[in-house]
């Protein structure tokens, strides 16, 4: 998942390198949501996906595709249960990143309880009629249905907004009057854009993905973009002489709050407060070609990105109480197969040794499986039932036979392996 979101990362930053006079700053938002989202949600359903797209696609690869070492098994039969080695050592290592991952989430909820805790103590309640009047309008003009609550602070200290779930607007005490409006619309436009749900997801990420520095580059331009998309907004209907005064405001908020990033709204460093400023003053409508454009761009990024799925391990889970065991060996330390030998040693298949390597099929014809596949464009497998048998000489001068139950594709000789039929030990190889 952070593998994805940040190969998504690095493509979102050169779409703006490609497409940034056809961008404005609510479609950099936007993609960042996307950005964000494609990091905590699963894209493993699109493997079976690509998958099934692959077999119709031409291939170079093993012959036996399906018949090699399992890298990721949770085995469990009637007598043994265990992990494959790579299996339990990832089961560590997640175990130990959801761990730290944890306890960097309950530092960061006591850090914020406590803030939260000293800015009541000098927060009192906002009981002026034209602020409250200026929140009624506002949650009308932009359909906030949850109520919002405003205190104000003492000091000189900027104008944040906190809550995810039940938004508290701190309001400064000092605020001049013909600001007022400015600034509530903008906390109010992070309200209704649900800004502060985004930002505890971020957050979260950060605790997810301490071990990724990429995660950190998007939680510092996620801030950045938010703001200025906030203010795209908040100017939007306004005049050349009221987007100055906003502007100023802007400029006056210039020094860093101590609040956490939960609660940042207007404050931020000065090279951010110039980018803004550009943005205040500098309004330019995107055409709807350049915007269908720099959709489209984006959209072939998010699929490619989407490829990302491909990089999931198969994980095999195995429960089958009427199997006594599950070989581990038969092609590695990791390779699990059914048993399935006969009881008795009569009828027991065996075929003469042709490859190292075969597939007898029922009717006798024998043909060669080889580690290297010819590219072949196969749109339906076409199987054929048989055996697939492996020969293997032993240092002694004696060898080894194993005959699997399979079916074999005769149109790209791909091999289905089934479970183990019988197996011949030769102290001499007549072969």
């Amino acid at each position: 998942m952070t593998f994805a979101g940040s190969i998504l990362y690095l493509g979102y930053l050169l779409w703006i390198k490609l497409c940034g006079r056809f961008i404005n700053q609510r479609m950099r938002y936007g993609a960042l949501l996307i950005v964000l989202l494609v990091h905590l949600i699963p894209l493993a359903g699109l493997k079976d996906f690509y998958d099934s797209i692959f077999t119709h696609v031409p291939y170079l690869g093993m012959a036996e595709r399906t018949w090699s070492p399992v890298s990721m098994a949770e085995i469990d039969t009637a007598t043994e249960a265990y992990f494959t080695s790579n299996y339990a050592v990832s089961l560590i290592m997640a175990f130990t990143w959801v761990l730290v991952g944890i306890l960097i989430l309950i530092n960061k909820c006591i850090s914020y309880f406590q803030l939260r805790k000293k800015l009541w103590k000098l927060c009192r309640k906002c009981d002026s009629e034209r602020v409250i009047g200026i929140i009624e309008r506002l949650r009308k003009e932009f359909h906030v249905r949850q109520k919002v609550n405003v205190v104000q602070i003492r000091g000189d200290r900027n104008t944040f907004t906190i809550g995810v779930f039940k938004p508290l607007i701190i309001l400064q005490e000092t605020c001049p009057d013909p600001d007022l409006e400015l600034i509530l619309r903008h906390e109010m436009i992070h309200i209704a854009r649900k800004d502060l749900v985004f930002k505890f997801l971020l957050e979260v990420l950060r605790c997810l993905y301490w071990f990724n520095p990429f995660t950190y580059f998007l939680s510092n331009n996620f801030e950045k973009v938010c703001e200025a998309s906030c203010d795209e907004i908040a100017v939007r209907k306004l005049t050349k002489e009221e987007c100055a005064t906003y502007a100023k405001i802007v400029v006056k908020n210039t020094k860093r709050s101590s609040v956490t990033s939960l609660g940042k709204a207007l404050a931020d460093d000065r090279r951010n407060v110039e980018e803004r400023i550009k943005v205040i003053m500098n309004k330019r409508k995107i055409k709807c070609w350049e915007r269908l454009v720099a959709v489209g761009v984006f959209v072939v990024f998010m699929m490619v990105d989407s490829l990302a799925a491909l990089a999931y391990p198969n994980v095999y889970q195995v429960n089958n109480a009427e199997v006594n065991t599950a070989e581990k060996a038969i092609v590695g330390e990791n390779t699990w197969m059914t048993v399935e030998v006969s009881e008795t040693d009569e009828n027991l298949p065996e075929f003469d040794v042709v490859y190292e390597k075969e597939f007898v099929s029922l009717d006798g014809d024998i043909a060669e499986v080889s580690d290297y596949a010819p590219i072949k464009f196969c749109f339906k497998h076409k199987w054929e039932d048989g055996y697939f048998q492996t020969h293997l000489r032993n240092d002694s001068g004696g060898c080894t036979t194993d005959v699997y139950k399979g079916q074999r594709c005769t149109r790209c000789n791909t091999i289905n392996l089934g479970g183990l039929y019988a197996t011949h030990i030769y102290t001499t190889c007549p072969h």
